[in-house]
């Protein structure tokens, strides 16, 4: 019992850091794309995960290696009003 409660401890840990903003999750230039103007922040949230950075009415999520991020804005009903991506090419090759 005690060794399927540590494994059960273990996947949790896992699962929580791979959903860490910038560790492998769901924000990627793919997932980004799917955003659309006056779509809910609850379902940005969905789509990109949590945000690395928030205000009242801007989400910036950042990815660090390789370097990526984007701003999405929202309006005053919590609806995507803009967004933007940005990257920066590695080099340090």
């Amino acid at each position: 019992m005690r060794f399927i409660r540590r494994i059960l401890m273990v996947c949790a840990l896992a699962v929580s850091i791979l959903s860490a903003p910038g560790c492998g999750g769901k924000f990627n230039r793919t997932n980004y794309d799917t955003i659309y103007l006056s779509q809910p922040a609850d379902d940005v949230r969905l789509v990109l995960g949590e945000p690395t950075e928030m205000t009242d009415n801007r989400w910036i999520y950042i990815h660090r290696r390789p370097f990526y991020q984007a701003a999405i804005t929202f309006d005053s009903q919590m609806e995507v009003s803009q967004k933007r991506w940005s990257y920066q090419q590695d080099t340090l090759r």
